[in-house]
């Protein structure tokens, strides 16, 4: 996990926040986040080091974490529209959309990819 930590720091993607905090925070996410059942009604099998990030936050890049209660709603309670997008590496993902809360869910590994405050797109598409 420190190299996970280390790696995150170096890129600023997590900004004033040391390792013990990291490690708290990663703890949590996995203690309140797999084994969660999503509204399309898919367990949670795993998270990434990206979720842990964005969570925490970086004020070097302006970006806003999102709490883990929030992140647990979304994926719970959340709107998912079955729209698949897959990445330049081959990965299929979805989102779910609540409130303010947006987050990317890959469907081949069950796992929470990461979670960002919506913006304008977002509000757009999915409404309020």
């Amino acid at each position: 996990m420190l190299r996970q930590y280390k790696e995150s720091v170096e890129k600023g993607d997590v900004t004033n926040v040391g390792f013990i905090e990291y490690e708290k925070v990663t703890k949590e996410v996995q203690r309140k986040i797999i084994g969660v059942q999503t509204y399309a009604g898919v367990a949670v099998r795993a998270t990434s080091q990206h979720l842990i990030d964005r969570i925490i936050g970086s004020e070097a890049q302006k970006r806003a974490g999102v709490s883990i209660n929030k992140t647990v709603d979304t994926l719970e309670n959340g709107f998912c529209d079955g729209e698949i997008k897959t990445n330049p590496q081959g990965q299929r993902s979805v989102a779910f959309v609540k409130d303010d809360v947006y987050v990317s869910f890959n469907i081949d590994e069950n796992k929470v990819v990461q979670c960002r405050p919506r913006g304008k797109k977002e509000i757009k598409k999915y409404g309020r």
